[in-house]
């Protein structure tokens, strides 16, 4: 398997070289972002901006999922060395939006469910089910079928991919974190109000969200091509 290091390396390239198309996606995510403080700022608190609100944020969940689904299907093309146009990512991310928001919701409540029983219960099914949605996306899996074979890439190998998940996420989140703090506190010493902090801490996370889903999406294929290649060492 690839290393942590070879992953976020693999991420921040690919990042690099292709960023255009990669924020030409995920920027679409600023839209819902902007119109929810457009809301808060222009229009008093009452019934009708909680409703506004609400609407605002049932779209951002559904684009959300969208354009993660149109990540990983550009980002996989990208690591694969296929071509791809505007039109197919269009296309084949409208047909998997459903089955990934089904999937998604499932592996959540899964996941609550462990989380609530015990921590140990709530990590190995973090584990197990990870790669649901790039099954879904990536493999034209059902929702059911997404699961078992999410599972499966772990299967002997547990404490490898918990490593990877884990400390890329750590490593990931954490320079998002140093990145964000330092430049909203600069903004709030010179003055910025709240809500143009928040806008541009939206903003980095909308562009930073393609290195996530490249991580993601190059440990799912790395952990594919390694159960492929040696399909009998995972029992």
């Amino acid at each position: 398997l690839a290393s942590v290091t070879e992953l976020l390396i693999l991420s921040f390239l690919l990042y690099r070289r292709s960023a255009g198309v990669l924020i030409g996606y995920s920027s679409w995510l600023l839209l819902p972002l902007a119109t929810s403080y457009v809301i808060l700022v222009a229009i008093p608190s009452g019934t009708v901006s909680s409703v506004l609100l609400v609407l605002v944020n049932i779209i951002l969940f559904v684009l959300s999922i969208w354009i993660s689904v149109a990540l990983m299907i550009v980002t996989a093309n990208f690591i694969l060395g296929q071509q791809i146009t505007s039109d197919h990512v269009a296309q084949t991310a409208k047909k998997h939006l459903w089955p990934a928001i089904i999937v998604i919701v499932l592996v959540t409540i899964i996941k609550l469910i462990g989380f609530l029983l015990l921590l140990i219960p709530g990590i190995i099914v973090s584990v197990w089910y990870a790669f649901a949605q790039a099954e879904v996306v990536l493999d034209g899996k059902r929702w059911l079928d997404a699961l078992s074979a999410s599972r499966d890439l772990s299967r002997g190998r547990f404490w490898s991919v918990l490593w990877r998940l884990l400390g890329g996420a750590l490593l990931l989140v954490g320079l998002y974190l140093f990145v964000v703090s330092l430049l909203a506190n600069a903004l709030i010493f010179i003055g910025v109000h709240q809500i143009g902090v928040d806008l541009l801490t939206s903003t980095i996370s909308v562009l930073y969200l393609p290195i996530i889903i490249i991580y993601s999406v190059g440990l799912y294929l790395d952990l594919k091509r390694t159960y492929a290649s040696h399909p009998n060492h995972w029992s």
